[in-house]
């Protein structure tokens, strides 16, 4: 399972726009469904990070489990792990900068 979980900052945003995408008609919900999803993807890439500071070791998930010279390898270190932490944490501040507040 833990291979699994350097797939879901890449899968979660993708999964978010289409369900975005399918609710476009509902205001509320098109402005929900971004902030969730943000939230989670972020919660998820914390957790690699966390994952890869205790055991000191890459994640490592082979797509399609083919060998390296045909295959695609994602590798989850500390550097690329804190990147995508940052660049979630950026989003999710995008995306509450952008929720309109109304004055009482």
């Amino acid at each position: 399972m833990d291979s699994y979980l350097i797939t879901l900052p890449i899968l979660l945003p993708i999964a978010g726009a289409a369900l975005g995408m399918l609710v476009r008609a509902q205001p509320t919900l098109r402005k929900a469904i971004p902030l969730g999803m943000s939230l989670f993807s972020l919660s998820v890439t914390c957790m690699l990070l966390w994952q890869v500071w205790q055991t000191g070791e890459p994640v490592i998930f082979q797509v399609g489990a083919w060998v390296q010279p045909f295959g695609i390898t994602l590798v989850g270190d500390m550097l690329g792990a804190f990147m995508a932490m940052m660049a979630q944490l950026v989003l999710v501040m995008g995306i509450i900068s952008k929720i309109p507040i109304r004055p009482r």
